[in-house]
């Protein structure tokens, strides 16, 4: 099974550079597995690109907002709690010097078998803990 991180996800949403490939694994490999907090961050993305960016306007960042939800709510993409793989997480970022949030797709990933994402250093650190990385750039 494979676990979808925020990069990716707000990748395929935002139609940016590598887009295609993340549109063929949800096509080919749905459902796709990801901790709860790729709500929170993909949200975030999109927020930015409209309040900070600009590069969208409220009326687009508000239909991303809504595929988003629709991935999740039509189980294209299915939420594990985030509070399950913390601790295992934590470890990993202090041994791995990365952040939490990278760490927490790392351990679910690590049950599962498979990461996609679009943080080199993330594919990088999943390796070393026997995940295969699926990298998107």
């Amino acid at each position: 099974m494979m676990v979808i991180d925020a990069s990716s996800l707000a990748k395929y949403l935002l139609n940016e550079k590598g887009w295609k490939a993340v549109r063929s694994l949800i096509e080919d490999r749905s459902p796709l597995y990801s901790v709860d907090l790729i709500v929170k961050e993909v949200s975030s993305v999109i927020w930015k690109c409209c309040k900070v960016t600009r590069v969208i306007g409220e009326a687009q960042a508000e239909l991303l907002f809504e595929a988003l939800m629709e991935l999740v709510n039509e189980g294209v993409v299915v939420l594990e709690p985030e509070t399950r793989y913390i601790e295992r997480a934590f470890m990993i970022s202090l041994t791995e010097n990365i952040a939490v949030y990278d760490s927490l797709y790392i351990a679910l990933a690590e049950k599962l078998g498979e990461l996609v994402t679009s943080d080199k250093m993330q594919a990088n650190v999943a390796e070393k803990y026997g995940v295969n990385p699926f990298l998107i750039q």
